[in-house]
């Protein structure tokens, strides 16, 4: 019996092992990126780990200009109010969940509009934000109904 409990504790300890990496199976050049997290790395949970790694891989494959220009857009990010960057993380959620064909139809119509002259971009959200305020977008009703 004693056997049998040694070899669950044994098992127990080794799945708790797997469930979270260690600070020290970073890469270096993660650890840099990740610094901030250190001390707390251990409790975060190996979802958050996982996260924290993969942007942390994403930002060590980009040049110097995409760094910068997501550095811009954080930026923006923290100052917007936290309802409207609430709201924008309500619709990537959305979009994640759209299919992958409805997803690709957006993104084509994103990459679109980023082409075109800044002064037609202005004018297509200008003429949007009238349309908008003259027929607002009201969310379907749940249940069907």
């Amino acid at each position: 019996m004693q056997k049998i409990m040694c070899l669950c504790f044994a098992l127990f300890l080794s799945a708790s092992s797997f469930a979270s990496d260690s600070w020290q199976s970073l890469s270096a050049s993660e650890q840099q990126v990740l610094a901030e997290f250190k001390s707390d790395w251990s409790a975060l949970s190996s979802q958050e780990q996982e996260t924290l790694r993969l942007g942390a891989k994403r930002w060590l494959s980009m040049d110097e200009q995409q760094r910068q220009q997501v550095s811009e857009q954080y930026k923006t990010w923290e100052a917007m109010p936290a309802e409207k960057r609430q709201a924008l993380s309500d619709n990537f959620k959305r979009f994640k969940q759209l299919p992958s064909a409805e997803q690709r139809k957006i993104r084509d119509a994103h990459a679109k509009f980023k082409r075109l002259p800044l002064d037609k971009q202005k004018q297509l959200r200008e003429q949007f934000k009238r349309s908008r305020q003259n027929n607002p977008v009201r969310p379907p009703k749940r249940g069907g109904h």
